[in-house]
């Protein structure tokens, strides 16, 4: 009897363990990338972590000039968003459990000391 009560105390705490990882990357951002106050198709946009300036993650903006970041695990980021000479980014954000985070980017005119790529 004792030896089944390890084995589902075993299980109980692998099942515990599996669960918060999974949680962990359960975040979602999105948003709209703007100029001139119009929706973008076809920007790039980036997920960047800011300790390192590294991409975490990019995609493109749909035909609404949406995109979306899916699964995000916890962390602070900001988002990038370019389109020919244009470019935008947000503040840092952090994310955290089942987090949605809307994320809007405007982008302007690039300038010699705006770029970052």
């Amino acid at each position: 009897m004792k030896k089944l009560s390890f084995i589902s105390a075993g299980l109980l705490v692998a099942l515990v363990i599996f669960m918060s990882s999974c949680a962990k990357n359960d975040n979602l951002v999105t948003g709209t990338v703007y100029k001139d106050n119009q929706p973008v198709q076809g920007a790039d946009v980036h997920l960047v972590d800011p300790k390192t300036d590294e991409d975490v993650m990019s995609t493109t903006t749909d035909a609404n000039g949406q995109y979306t970041f899916y699964p995000v695990d916890d962390g602070t980021y900001y988002v990038d968003a370019y389109s020919g000479i244009y470019s935008g980014s947000s503040e840092n954000f952090t994310v955290k459990g089942k987090d949605n985070k809307e994320i809007n980017i405007y982008l302007k005119v690039l300038g010699k000391k705006q770029i970052k790529r």
